[in-house]
C-alpha cells in the first residue's frame, strides 16, 4: 500500500530531456545529508578496519515473470523470503549502520508482493539514495511507487531480434513502452546493455550505435555490462554469449570514443568504461565485504553476486547482527571485477576524481 503523500501526476516534457530539473532548495540538503553520511562512513570504516556497508543491493525475490535463456536465477529454490515488515526492519538496521545507498534488483523486484511499499520506505522514509534493475515489462502498473527513486536501471539488450531471443518474444516492445511511461512520469531510467556476442560480430558497431541512439530517442542515459558467469547460470546458453578478448576490445575503444563525444549519454564514466577491458591487464582496490554487500530474499549477506557461497546468514535482523554479520564477510585487497556497480563503487572509493565527480553530480541531480 502506498503512502497517501505519494501521487501519480504527470511531468510534462520529459521525455525529450534526459533528466528531471532538481528543485535545488529540497535537492541541496539531502545532497549534503548523503554526501555526508558517505564520507562519514567511509572514514569510520576505514578507521576501525571494519567497514561499513554504505551501500546495499537488495535481491528481493529470486523470482521472474520472463524465462531469459541466459539466467538461473529464476531456477533457484524460492526459500523464505522476508516479509514487507522484515524488510522494512533490516532497512532500518543498515540505516543505523551507516548505509546510504539502497539498489533493488531480483529476478524481477516487480513481482515481489509490496514491493511499492518498500519502495517508498527505502526512498521517502529512510532517505536512501535508491534504484532498481527491472527487465521493464511491468513498469506501467507501478509508476506511483517508482517516482520516489532516483533512477531506473531497465534492461535493453539490443534490437528488437536480439533482445527477444535473449529474453523472449514481445519483451523488446514491452520494454520500451515501460521506458516511455516511466519518462512521461519525469523518472530518470539508464537503459542497461548486455555485451552479447550479437551486439559484437558486426565489426561496424551498427547494433551498439542503434543502442545509443534509442537511449537518446527516449531521453535515458545507457550503461553496458560484460557477461559474466555464475556457477549455476544455464552454461551452454552463456558460452553463447561470450565473445573473444579482441571483439571486446574493439568495442571499449568505440564506447570509449563515444563517451568522449557525448559524456551525458553515459551513466558510467570514462574510467569505468576503460577498465571493462584493462582489468585483464591490472586489478581494483576491491571494497566489496567491506564498503558494499549484497542482501538476498532470505535475509543473509555477502560481499558481492560472485560471492555467493560465502554468504552469512543475520540472525535477528537488527543492528548489531547485521554489523556482526558484515564485518565476518571476507575481504579482498584487489579484484579485477568488470560488473558496471561495483567498477564504479571500486573506482569511486579508490578516489578516482572523475568516477567520483559523476557520483557526486548524480547524487545532487536525483
Amino acid at each position: 500500500m502506498l503512502s497517501p503523500n505519494v501521487t501519480d501526476q504527470d511531468v510534462s516534457g520529459t521525455m525529450a530531456q534526459p533528466f528531471i530539473t532538481a528543485d535545488h532548495d529540497r535537492a541541496l540538503p539531502k545532497f549534503a545529508r548523503l554526501a555526508t553520511g558517505f564520507i562519514r562512513g567511509y572514514v569510520r570504516g576505514t578507521a576501525t578496519g571494519m567497514g561499513r556497508p554504505l551501500r546495499v543491493t537488495h535481491e528481493v525475490t529470486h523470482r521472474c515473470n520472463l524465462r531469459c535463456s541466459f539466467c538461473a536465477l529464476p531456477l533457484r529454490a524460492a526459500g523464505n523470503e522476508m516479509s514487507v515488515s522484515e524488510t522494512r526492519g533490516v532497512m532500518d538496521a543498515f540505516a543505523s549502520i551507516g548505509t546510504v545507498s539502497w539498489g533493488f534488483t531480483g529476478g524481477e523486484p516487480l513481482i515481489k508482493e509490496g514491493i511499492d511499499e518498500l519502495v517508498v520506505y527505502a526512498s521517502r522514509t529512510k532517505g536512501f539514495l535508491s534504484n532498481m534493475v527491472t527487465n521493464g515489462t511491468l513498469i506501467p502498473d507501478h509508476l506511483p511507487a517508482l517516482k520516489q527513486l532516483a533512477f531506473l536501471i531497465v534492461s535493453v539488450d539490443g534490437s528488437e531480434p536480439v533482445h527477444d531471443t535473449l529474453r523472449g518474444k514481445g519483451t523488446f516492445r514491452k520494454a520500451v513502452a515501460g521506458i516511455e511511461s516511466a519518462r512521461r512520469k519525469g523518472i530518470p531510467v539508464t537503459i542497461q546493455t548486455m555485451l552479447s556476442f550479437s551486439l559484437l560480430q558486426d565489426t561496424s558497431n551498427t547494433n551498439v550505435d542503434a543502442m545509443l541512439q534509442l537511449a537518446k530517442e527516449l531521453g535515458c542515459r545507457i550503461m553496458f555490462q560484460r557477461v559474466y558467469e555464475e556457477k549455476d547460470s544455464t552454461a551452454d546458453a552463456v558460452q553463447d554469449l561470450l565473445h573473444s578478448k579482441g571483439d571486446h576490445t574493439q568495442l571499449m575503444a568505440f564506447l570509449a570514443a563515444r563517451k568522449k563525444k557525448d559524456p551525458k549519454l553515459f551513466y558510467q564514466s570514462l574510467p569505468e568504461i576503460e577498465y571493462m577491458w584493462e582489468h585483464q591487464h591490472h586489478e581494483l582496490r576491491c571494497y566489496a565485504g567491506k564498503f558494499y554487500c549484497t542482501l538476498d530474499p532470505e535475509g543473509a549477506v555477502f560481499p558481492c553476486i560472485y560471492k555467493r557461497a560465502e554468504r552469512v546468514p543475520v540472525v535477528g535482523k537488527n543492528a548489531a547482527a547485521l554489523l556482526d554479520a558484515f564485518a565476518t564477510l571476507p575481504k579482498r585487497h584487489t579484484c579485477r571485477c568488470f560488473n558496471s556497480c561495483y567498477n564504479r563503487f571500486n573506482h569511486l572509493l579508490g578516489v578516482n576524481m572523475k568516477t567520483a565527480w559523476r557520483f557526486a553530480c548524480d547524487m545532487f541531480r536525483n
